[in-house]
């Protein structure tokens, strides 16, 4: 009879035991849960927040003053002087369609337009008529190596034919280059370092635990805006090490950072960005599962007096010349 209470004993204490753990598990489970929960719901107040400064910061050098009087006179955008950087990427399949949609469409505002290439069937092609540097790789904008070989090539480029503005893009990037000076033209005038694209807050898993591991990138799709002076100052050897990001979206911000370069993601008189990462496509018709839902979304955040569109194929780009030029869409 002892015998059987002793195993019964040892049966309620391991029972209990497992049970215990068991509890503990579960409580350890929901904690997380609550932990997410709590960090998305802080990361969703973090996200309006930054929205809410990056409209203060946008509008810091009277901008909104600057849209209401640049419509009464255009003739000053002449003076803005910008010259046009195309990244052609290696990957591209269709880089002589791209090229020819490019010749025939914004970059025909540009004051200078240097097309990168690895292509030597661009190069020979079309070296008699365009501005073609033919660098051999196969790394694309987001290597930052590679991007500050561009930058460095703009500099020399633009001390040559007297730009004080430079956009770098790829071939999918479509310029509205009248707004575009139109932005430039509230800047112009200051002698400041200044950088100009759209931004973007990535998080991961842990972001949702801990609100703070959200770090800011700049989008190159989107195409951005360098001053002279900011140029230079992104080749500056603290900008490139050991510990540095490899990447150009996190590269540049970090160098904006070192080299006290300001920054700005612009926007309109609604508080809506300039600088626009998506196709027409994806912005009009946003998903098929969920039309209104995606494109009210979209429209709510990009302005019809846009700067870029990114991810655009060659046809867009004819589309989107034709509606700026002759529509007037997009635009004052």
């Amino acid at each position: 009879m002892r015998e059987v209470i002793s195993i019964l004993s040892r049966l309620v204490a391991i029972c209990r035991k497992q049970w215990l753990s068991s509890y503990i598990s579960l409580q350890f489970i929901i904690g997380i849960s609550i932990g997410i929960l709590l960090g998305f719901y802080a990361t969703l107040n973090h996200d309006d927040d930054e929205i809410s400064l990056g409209i203060k910061q946008s509008i810091s050098i009277d901008q909104r003053k600057q849209f209401d009087s640049i419509n009464l006179n255009t003739s000053i955008l002449s003076d803005i002087r910008i010259q046009c950087i195309i990244f052609i990427r290696p990957n591209q399949l269709f880089k002589q369609k791209y090229i020819q949609a490019l010749r025939d469409t914004y970059t025909k505002q540009c004051n200078h337009t240097v097309y990168v290439t690895n292509s030597k069937e661009i190069r020979r092609n079309f070296a008699e008529e365009l501005n073609i540097a033919f660098i051999n790789t196969k790394k694309t904008q987001y290597h930052w190596d590679l991007y500050r070989e561009i930058i460095k090539y703009s500099i020399n480029y633009s001390k040559q034919q007297n730009s004080y503005w430079t956009i770098i893009v790829d071939e999918q990037t479509f310029i509205v280059m009248p707004n575009l000076r139109r932005i430039l033209l509230a800047y112009n005038n200051l002698q400041q370092s200044l950088i100009l694209g759209r931004t973007f807050s990535k998080r991961n898993l842990f972001s949702y635990l801990f609100p703070w591991n959200i770090y800011k990138t700049i989008l190159p799709e989107a195409g951005i805006v360098f001053s002279r002076t900011a140029l230079e100052h992104m080749t500056n050897d603290t900008c490139f090490g050991w510990f540095s990001p490899r990447g150009t979206e996190r590269a540049l911000i970090q160098c904006c950072s070192l080299m006290n370069v300001q920054l700005i993601d612009p926007i309109d008189k609604e508080g809506k960005r300039l600088f626009i990462p998506i196709g027409l496509q994806e912005l009009i018709a946003g998903s098929n599962s969920d039309f209104s839902k995606n494109t009210n979304k979209f429209f709510y955040w990009y302005s019809d007096e846009a700067v870029s569109f990114g991810n655009l194929n060659y046809s867009d780009h004819r589309v989107l010349d034709f509606a700026t030029t002759t529509i007037k869409v997009f635009g004052y």
